[in-house]
């Protein structure tokens, strides 16, 4: 938007004032809430210690390890709750119905750990939705084929050059 370039290629204080436009562009004119934000209101920010900008190159590196569940991996993911009594996790490695590493997966599993507190506490309360997996037939034969390269040790076809 100010830029016009990839995060990659922005240094840290351009990423920064990159998101506060955004941010500030998709409240401009709400109904609720009019001009809720201004520049002055911005009291810092923050960027990831993994990220290191190179300037000589004009590109960013992430030096923090991307999660990215491997295929048959489901089955031996956690679920929200633990065969310990106090103990509950959240997050996108959870074996829920989302199966895969996203901000939806996170939260699906943040429902399951609610939950499962629910749950241990004995709680009458309402649980949380859980969204059942929905899997498009029509995507089968491009899972299979990325099933068995992924045997085969073969990369996924995306990942070719």
């Amino acid at each position: 938007m100010l830029y016009g370039k990839p995060a990659k290629q922005c240094s840290p204080d351009e990423i920064a004032r990159e998101t506060w436009a955004q941010i500030m562009k998709t409240q401009s004119g709400r109904l609720l809430l009019p001009d809720a934000l201004h520049d002055s209101d911005l009291h810092s920010w923050f960027l990831d210690p993994g990220i290191h900008w190179d300037p000589a190159a004009g590109v960013n590196s992430n030096d923090d390890p991307l999660l990215v569940n491997t295929a048959g991996s489901w089955d031996n993911r956690p679920t929200g709750a633990t065969g310990i009594p106090n103990l509950f996790l959240a997050g996108d490695y959870l074996r829920t119905n989302v199966d895969l590493a996203t901000m939806e997966g996170a939260n699906e599993g943040g429902r399951m750990a609610a939950n499962a507190v629910l749950d241990a506490a004995g709680s009458p309360a309402p649980r949380a939705a859980l969204f059942p997996h929905v899997s498009l037939a029509e995507f089968d034969g491009a899972r299979a084929l990325d099933r068995d390269r992924w045997f085969a040790g073969q990369p996924n076809l995306f990942d070719l050059p």
